[in-house]
């Protein structure tokens, strides 16, 4: 099975990304050219919903990470949601990516986004999270 994107824009400075299939070494290219394209638009905000992610490899998350790094290097955050739960254990087993940036359904994340754009913060700090929101 081959990696499927899909990308849309939520706002003008916000943007989701889709990510079905597999995201491997063959197809980590595919996602770098979807990355770079996006990053012309100057997002703010990036959500990338991992729930139809069924595979990634070492070359995939090695792209993930680098788009993150170009995401927060022009000011913007990026947040993963709904990864399935071996996609989930492999980013906690590698740790590329804080843990409070990955979240278990999109309106959590596009809620604590919203909230700390307001707060004028980049990432999130320990006590910021969806939990948070609630209070």
């Amino acid at each position: 099975m081959s990696l499927r994107i899909s990308v849309e824009p939520k706002s003008d400075s916000a943007w989701c990304m889709e990510l079905a299939g597999q995201m491997d070494h063959d197809s980590a290219g595919e996602f770098e050219g979807y990355a770079q394209d996006l990053l012309l638009h100057q997002p703010k905000r990036v959500l990338i919903d991992l729930s139809k992610l069924d595979y990634i490899s070492s070359a995939g998350i090695g792209v993930l990470f680098q788009f993150q790094k170009e995401v927060q290097s022009r000011g913007g955050i990026l947040t993963l949601f709904n990864p399935q739960t071996q996609i989930r254990s492999i980013l906690e087993a590698v740790r590329a990516f804080p843990l409070k940036n990955i979240f278990y359904d999109e309106s959590d994340a596009d809620e604590l986004l919203k909230m700390l754009q307001e707060m004028g913060k980049t990432y999130p700090e320990e006590n910021d999270g969806p939990n948070s929101l609630l209070s």
